[in-house]
């Protein structure tokens, strides 16, 4: 007697005197193999493949490292289902529906790979892996898919760098409309509509530039620290434009309010905006300063050495190279407002000489000859009175 359990070439089946295997039970291409004999194909015959099955189940652990998530009956309410590592071995068997008579409905099948190294090693794997799924699927009409939290991180990189193009397009656009809105508005209404425009243009390009160079060194440096982009330092690249914004906003601010040429607006606005940038850097490094001491290794690289390493980058260009380029590529001119702050002409003048009589707002300007004019006529009117003896000296 040939034991049921034993593999045999599947062209030898017969079902009910026809052979089992025709062209609806196999693949197109493995049907044609086998009728043309190219190839033996070794099974268990049909009739008994989940009596088989089961002994498998019950007397073979290699299953365990095969497909640890076979679902079986539950002994105890036969229409229930349970993974069948959580039966006891002896009593397993394969769920096949509430009725028993349906095929089964799932495993899980354990990948072995080596030497993943780095993240576009994984996502190789993984799309190799996918690949051959996608033909086994459309051999097979089964569904098969990877799963677990090791391809859910690694499958990132695959879309990573698409989002962060897009992400950094994005944010880049809407710092530089928002820009032009805010300087056309800050300039006095007294100059026409078309040069504040232009001007605007002008600066918002500079700070766009800025915030770029910005995001694109904080990402270098990055890399050179060997802190990789993943789904969550995009989060903190994303971040780094605000960072980035507040560096050179104000610089800028300031040199669209100066007067003179580029190199004196630059040096100007430096001069006034230079220990409110180094404040902001440096009471936004002492708000994520508790991080250093987390417990948790991945909390201090990648979210304290990080943050740390975007304020130092952002401070640098407000205070170093955004000056430089304001005065090598702005605009000439002078633009003043009551709106913006009240910022000297004589950038290069000693610090220390009096400024007495020198006016730098017009409108101040303006208020202070009022003001003079008015105390000039009460004291006339009150050195009338007194010579009329109508007012006690």
């Amino acid at each position: 007697v040939i034991p049921a359990c034993t593999a045999w070439p599947v062209q030898h089946f017969l079902c009910d005197g026809e052979p089992c295997f025709g062209p609806d039970e196999l693949t197109t291409q493995l049907y044609d193999q086998v009728v043309a004999n190219e190839s033996i194909v070794y099974g268990i015959h049909p009739t008994y493949f989940y009596e088989c099955f089961n002994l498998f189940l019950r007397h073979d652990a290699a299953h365990v490292l095969l497909s640890p998530l076979f679902n079986c009956h539950d002994p105890d309410k036969p229409t229930k289902r349970r993974p069948c590592v959580a039966i006891p071995q002896a009593n397993r068997s394969i769920w096949r529906g509430r009725d028993g008579t349906e095929d089964m409905d799932f495993s899980q099948t354990i990948v072995w790979a080596a030497n993943l190294k780095t993240g576009r090693n994984w996502l190789s794997m993984i799309n190799n892996l996918r690949r051959k799924l996608d033909n086994f699927v459309s051999r097979t009409d089964v569904d098969a898919y990877p799963h677990g939290s090791f391809w859910t991180f690694y499958y990132q990189f695959k879309f990573i760098e698409d989002v962060f193009v897009r992400a950094f397009g994005y944010s880049a656009l809407c710092v530089f409309l928002l820009t032009i809105l805010f300087f056309i508005t800050a300039q006095p209404t007294t100059i026409p509509l078309m040069t504040r425009v232009v001007q605007a243009c002008w600066i918002a390009l500079i700070v766009i530039v800025g915030v770029a160079t910005t995001v694109v060194f904080f990402v270098a440096v990055m890399g050179l620290s060997d802190l990789w982009l993943n789904c969550f330092t995009l989060a903190t690249v994303i971040v780094s434009f605000g960072l980035a914004v507040e560096a050179v906003a104000h610089t800028s601010f300031g040199f669209i309010a100066a007067r003179g040429g580029p190199e004196e607006r630059a040096t100007v606005a430096l001069n006034h905006y230079f220990m409110p940038i180094t404040d902001g850097a440096l009471t936004t490094w002492l708000g994520f300063f508790p991080l250093a001491f987390s417990s948790y290794t991945y909390v201090v690289w990648y979210y304290f050495v990080i943050y740390t390493l975007l304020v130092i980058v952002a401070y640098i260009m407000g205070v170093v190279f955004f000056p430089v380029m304001l005065s090598a590529f702005g605009p000439r001119g002078r633009a003043v407002s009551s709106k913006l702050p009240v910022i000297a002409d004589s950038a290069f003048k000693d610090t220390n000489e009096e400024a007495e009589g020198q006016v730098f707002d017009d409108a101040a300007q303006e208020t202070k000859v009022k003001e003079d004019t008015e105390a000039s006529k009460v004291k006339e009117e009150a050195e009338a009175l007194i010579v009329e003896g109508d007012l006690d000296t």
